[in-house]
């Protein structure tokens, strides 16, 4: 009996088609018969469910993905701020040289302020404003009398300091020597500065010049001012200007 069931299950396991659950035979030693089961851990349409270790592995390639995105979309945004703020370095710098140049070119031979030059600072004679109240009930407006116009160039605050003194201010000034304003006065012109010099020419604007002018009562014939900054990427950007002077007077 056992032989002709054996023989049974042969024949219909080769006809079995291949998507067919395979049959397992269960035999039993103490029983004279057989018992015949099916195991159903797929279906034909495909897998029931994900498992633990595949959610697992999902998440973490998503979050991967995800944190690459976030990583460009960063560097991209800062490259692009970085470039549009060192555009407007470059626009600070170039409007600060247009008024510099137009102060400079209206400096002038002045009795008791003389023009001081050094490599990073620089203190002229010029016209300043001053802020008038009439005593007779006029309006009052702002009125240009002598006075000093100083520069200089923080190098450890990376800053260039300006600042206007009208003559008045320096003689009544008993804190400091007159014609040397105090530089807690100055105020920032340009921050995030590498570097500011002046180059003095005596003649034409030819060759190295003068790192320093001293000499009383006369004016140099030119000036150059360079100024670096940092721009892109760790490169140093730089602008420079020849200021040919003409004395008002």
């Amino acid at each position: 009996m056992a032989r002709y069931l054996w023989r049974l299950i042969w024949n219909q396991n080769l006809k079995m088609k291949k998507n067919d659950f395979p049959i397992r035979i269960n035999n039993y030693s103490n029983g004279p018969a057989c018992r015949f089961t099916r195991r159903s851990s797929e279906n034909k349409g495909g897998r029931a469910g994900l498992t633990l270790l595949e959610t697992l592995l999902a998440s973490v390639l998503i979050a991967v993905v995800g944190l690459a995105v976030y990583h460009a979309y960063w560097q991209g945004t800062n490259v692009w701020r970085r470039v549009q703020g060192h555009g407007q370095q470059k626009e600070r710098v170039i409007i600060f040289l247009e008024r510099f140049s137009q102060e400079l070119r209206n400096t002038f031979v002045f009795q008791g302020i003389p023009f001081e030059g050094k490599k990073n600072k620089l203190s002229f004679a010029a016209l300043t404003k001053e802020w008038n109240v009439p005593t007779d009930g006029s309006e009052a407006d702002y009125i240009y009398k002598p006075g000093l116009i100083n520069y200089e160039f923080d190098l450890e605050k990376k800053i260039l300091e300006g600042g206007q003194f009208t003559y008045s201010q320096l003689a009544g000034s008993l804190t400091r020597t007159f014609g040397s304003p105090d530089s807690s006065s100055l105020r920032p012109e340009l921050e995030n500065i590498l570097e500011v010099d002046f180059t003095y020419y005596p003649g034409d604007p030819i060759g190295e010049g003068l790192e320093s002018w001293d000499a009383l009562g006369q004016l140099p014939a030119a000036v150059r001012i360079r100024i670096k900054w940092p721009g892109v990427n760790n490169e140093v950007e730089s602008v420079e200007k020849i200021i040919t002077l003409s004395p008002i007077f």
